[in-house]
Parts: C-alpha cells; sequence; structure tokens
C-alpha cells in the first residue's frame, strides 16, 4: 500500500526534530519524477543541515500544521456507476 502525504506528516508529527516538504506534481516515486526538487531537500539533509526555507518544487510545512495536512487534494467525483461488486476469485 501506498502512503499519502498526509500519513508521511504524522509520522513527522511523532519525530521530535522532524522537518516536513511536499515535492510539488509528484507521485509515489518523486525522486525519479521530480529529481531536481527531492536533491534540493536531500543535499542538505545529507550534510546534516536544516532544509531551506524555499526550495524550488516544495512546499515547507511547518510542525504546527503536520497533524492538519489536507487528507484529500484532489476533487472527489461520483462514480459514474453507482452500484458496482467487486470480485477476484
Amino acid at each position: 500500500h501506498f502512503t499519502q502525504p498526509w500519513e508521511h506528516a504524522v509520522f513527522a508529527h511523532a519525530c521530535g526534530n522532524a522537518e516536513f516538504a511536499l515535492i510539488h506534481d509528484a507521485d509515489h516515486l518523486a525522486q525519479f519524477e521530480r529529481r531536481e526538487a527531492c536533491a534540493r531537500l536531500y543535499g542538505p539533509f545529507l550534510r546534516g543541515e536544516a532544509l531551506p526555507e524555499r526550495a524550488e518544487g516544495s512546499t515547507r510545512i511547518p510542525r504546527t500544521r503536520l497533524l492538519g495536512l489536507e487528507r484529500r487534494f484532489e476533487v472527489r467525483h461520483r462514480p459514474a456507476q453507482g452500484h458496482a461488486r467487486l470480485e477476484h476469485p
């Protein structure tokens, strides 16, 4: 199962010194999909430095907002077929 940004935010909040940033326009493989944006965050982390306040391609989320992060970023669409059944052999 893939985890959502809000789930990572809850985990980060549980870690005393954690910092949290969202990578823009990335899915589950951000390090491949948005390589430059990730490198702007990984570099300082690997050098033991704080995350930059601003880094192109990402948004830093303050600790005070981690537990209230939106759980859905996309519009919820009503299914075209209201009654469906999924079966697996």
